[in-house]
């Protein structure tokens, strides 16, 4: 009977060592992977409330992630660039976005008092698995923008600033956006809802 356990043992552990180790090598092929990146379009900026192509579904592919009911979408124009635009929520069963980008990124040199444009930047915007990430380089500063959920109910945006050159960089940073106004093709959001 003992002989019997040590093989059957020995059998499972020589069957599910194999799955340990792919499952190791999945975790190894990290979401870093450039393979991975952007394999479902997160690219777009909704202008309204219910932004839905011509058959009724909607327009973009939001990235949401750990059973959030909100996501949010890498932006397709530059003068949107530093922002997640968005965000969308599951209102109910239907999906409404509630602003174009909720929060920018403005970034003004308090030396020249001239603020940093992100479509002058050397760029690279992309979504993977887990996350969606922004990188603006310019001679002088880098920056990475990157959206991770840390739960289902927070969407977690990490700022990272460098200085690239060896003296030090006085900069103001300021986030700011506006919700939608408008409902859908035909109304504008009071129209829509006159008593909200």
């Amino acid at each position: 009977m003992l002989k019997l356990l040590t093989i059957s043992f020995c059998l499972s552990l020589f069957i599910s060592l194999p799955v340990l180790a792919q499952a190791a090598l999945i975790t190894s092929i990290n979401t870093n992977n450039p393979l991975f990146r952007n394999l479902i379009d997160r690219t777009g900026t909704p202008q309204q409330h219910k932004d839905y192509d011509l058959y009724k579904n909607q327009k973009y592919n939001p990235f949401i992630d750990m059973g959030a009911w909100h996501g949010f979408l890498l932006p397709a124009k530059s003068k949107d660039y530093g922002a997640f635009t968005g965000p969308m929520v599951i209102a109910q069963e239907y999906s409404l976005f509630i602003a174009d980008k909720l929060e920018q990124l403005t970034i003004i040199d308090n030396d020249t008092s001239q603020k940093l444009d992100f479509a002058t930047a050397e760029s690279e915007i992309y979504s993977q698995p887990g996350a969606l990430i922004q990188h603006f380089n310019w001679p002088h500063l880098s920056i990475k923008l990157e959206l991770h959920f840390i739960s289902n109910r927070t969407a977690l945006v990490t700022t990272d600033l460098i200085n690239k050159t060896s003296k030090p960089l006085s900069l103001k940073i300021d986030w700011h956006g506006q919700l939608l106004s408008k409902w859908d093709d035909e109304k504008t959001v009071t129209q829509a809802l006159p008593t909200w």
